[in-house]
């Protein structure tokens, strides 16, 4: 992914971490309610991606949507 996504010229990543339900692309122990516990794929979709993106100098930003309140969080982590 990081490969193909530096080839394309992207310069960053941004991807809905935490969907306004609560379902998470990511391990918690917060909840079961992730693609880990949740599925029947069972793995954490976001830490190939972050490696990756890493490996790749790519920037890659988290949004988790939270219904109540109808905030979006943004949450940037540097790659170095």
């Amino acid at each position: 992914m990081g490969e193909m996504a530096k080839d394309a010229g992207m310069k960053y990543i941004v991807i809905t971490s935490k969907h306004h339900d609560g379902f998470a692309l990511f391990e918690t122990k917060a909840s079961k309610w992730n693609v880990v516990d949740g599925t029947a794929y069972g793995k954490d979709l976001l830490k190939p991606l972050a490696a990756a993106c890493k490996k790749y100098g790519i920037r890659l930003d988290f949004i988790t949507l939270r219904r109540r309140t109808g905030i979006i969080r943004e949450v940037q982590l540097p790659v170095k």
